[in-house]
């Protein structure tokens, strides 16, 4: 992997510096001139009850802050397929700067493992990974990570890596991965209540094509405000001006749903193949709504929006398959290309002085197969790189500096 970096040229590296785009921090900000000394916030005790701790955290209420001079190296678990979150690579300084620092932005295990409690929602899997090095004045950026339980540990090694090459460029964030202790939850989580469309694609039976279990958005995005947020900022210094959240697929629509609903709750949206055709694109009977909030509003919110280019047309191997035909008219009415290129265009003229997004279609990829082995093990690999750098990158917290840098770097990037 780091052949290709090595070997690649520095326009080629620009290139890919640019794409970055999600991993810690909703707002990106200009990165402090002097790190303060970690602050190691006492005990709080959480609204939310906690159970069944690893080894590397206690089962109590509060997270413990690490120690900054871990530096063990990241997990070699495989990362997982179309690991969006992370998606672009802030590659500039790896390929045309000094060799990459050796020592580990994250331990190889995580800062914590742990079972969290919701009051109404169940149990979930919380996974968090602290940076090794102090954090800046106004605490880390931090990430939220949907489907924690495949794009947490790819996202931990990503981070790791392109921290490591940024020179300085991009600041080491806090990555929660939120999953679940058993099985997934994740139609009813992030899905949300709604009636059936008129517009909902159906069976050739008629039948509507919807999931059995569903309605659950609007709790599940209770949870992580108010049960999830509070207990990761008692257990560690967060910048609550640079929080993150990411999400691909159902969760990608999720994301979609909470920046239409509560625009206040993150600072950066990370929409990875959003599945805006759910329901008849029921998600979007909510943008009038933000629209008006926000152009009322004083909000700064960024957001970046990837695909792949087989999401709207069958790639080679999908045109070999016995259903080609049934899944090339399902991408044809999906528009999913074409939804996602349109949704950042007109999140970019609601309120062009305060909200900015970027849009990336991606050659040669599909939706995403969630587990495969193949993803983020290559440089090129973009899906699995286009979140971080406009989390991590250091802009200045103005208006007007937000809008040139995703102007900027939509230029460079994503042309």
């Amino acid at each position: 992997m780091m052949s290709v970096f090595l070997s690649a040229r520095p326009a080629a590296a620009l290139a890919l510096a640019a794409c970055g785009a999600v991993l810690l921090a909703s707002m990106p900000t200009a990165a402090s001139a002097a790190e303060s000394a970690q602050r190691v916030t006492p005990p709080v005790a959480s609204p939310v009850a906690a159970s069944g701790a690893t080894p590397a955290s206690a089962s109590s209420t509060t997270m413990a802050v690490p120690s900054s001079a871990a530096s063990a190296a990241p997990s070699d678990q495989r990362p997982a397929d179309r690991f969006a979150v992370f998606t672009s690579a802030s590659a500039a300084a790896a390929i045309a700067k000094p060799a990459p620092s050796r020592q580990a932005i994250y331990t190889a295990a995580p800062t914590s493992d742990r079972v969290v409690k919701s009051r109404a929602m169940g149990d979930y899997r919380i996974r968090v990974a602290v940076p090794t090095t102090p954090p800046p004045a106004d605490g880390y950026p931090v990430v939220y990570v949907l489907d924690g339980d495949d794009y947490f540990d790819p996202g931990v090694k990503l981070a790791d890596h392109l921290v490591r090459t940024s020179n300085g460029s991009m600041t080491p964030g806090v990555i929660v991965g939120v999953g679940y202790p058993g099985d997934s939850r994740r139609s009813y989580d992030y899905l949300p209540a709604s009636p059936i469309s008129a517009d909902i694609e159906r069976r050739p039976d008629g039948r509507p094509i919807i999931d059995d279990v569903y309605g659950g958005a609007d709790g599940f995005l209770d949870f992580l405000d108010q049960e999830l947020k509070p207990l990761i900022q008692a257990a560690y210094p967060i910048d609550p001006q640079r929080q993150s959240l990411y999400g691909h697929s159902y969760g990608g629509l999720l994301a979609v749903h909470a920046l239409f609903t509560r625009p206040d709750m993150f600072q950066t949206y990370l929409l990875s193949s959003p599945s805006l055709g759910w329901n008849g694109r029921y998600v979007l009977t909510e943008e009038p709504g933000f629209n008006a909030r926000v152009q009322g509003g004083t909000h700064r919110i960024a957001t970046v929006v990837t695909v792949g280019e087989y999401e709207q047309a069958l790639s080679p191997e999908q045109l070999r398959a016995p259903d080609a035909a049934e899944r090339a008219a399902r991408a044809a009415r999906r528009r999913s290309v074409d939804s996602d290129r349109d949704l950042s265009a007109r999140l970019n003229a609601v309120a062009p002085d305060r909200v900015g997004s970027r849009f990336r279609m991606f050659p040669g990829e599909v939706h995403g197969n969630r587990g495969a082995a193949r993803v983020c093990v290559r440089p090129a690999d973009s899906l699995c790189r286009a979140a971080l750098r406009g989390a991590l990158g250091p802009v200045a917290r103005r208006p007007s500096a937000m809008q040139g840098w995703l102007t900027h770097r939509s230029a460079m990037a994503y042309r």
